[in-house]
């Protein structure tokens, strides 16, 4: 049972310091792939490609933008473009669940 409860508080252990600690998050990415890391871009476009915006990446002093960056530019798009049949933003990436880090 000691253990078991060892296991558990490790697996908890590295699942807080790749979710709150750069270095860690880094090696993380860096174990896994680059395909499979921080480094990955996420990329959104309208359904006519009217609007295309990125997020994430490697963060280097703005080089980057945010999620929140995203639905902000999206949302100017709309208001000068209020005729636009592109009202949705759809994700161009895969989902993977499993990389808790991002």
């Amino acid at each position: 049972m000691k253990w078991l409860i060892q296991l558990l508080a490790g697996f908890l252990l590295i699942i807080f310091l790749a979710n709150f600690f750069s270095p860690a998050r880094y090696a993380l990415g860096q174990f896994l792939g680059r395909n499979n890391s921080i480094f990955s871009k996420r990329q959104y476009v309208t359904k006519h490609g009217y609007f295309a915006a990125s997020e994430g990446g490697f963060f280097l002093k703005g080089a980057s933008e945010t999620w929140e960056g995203v639905v902000s530019r999206f949302d100017r798009y709309k208001q000068c473009h209020p005729t636009s049949p592109d009202t949705v933003l759809y994700r161009r990436y895969q989902l993977r669940p499993w990389q808790f880090w991002d």
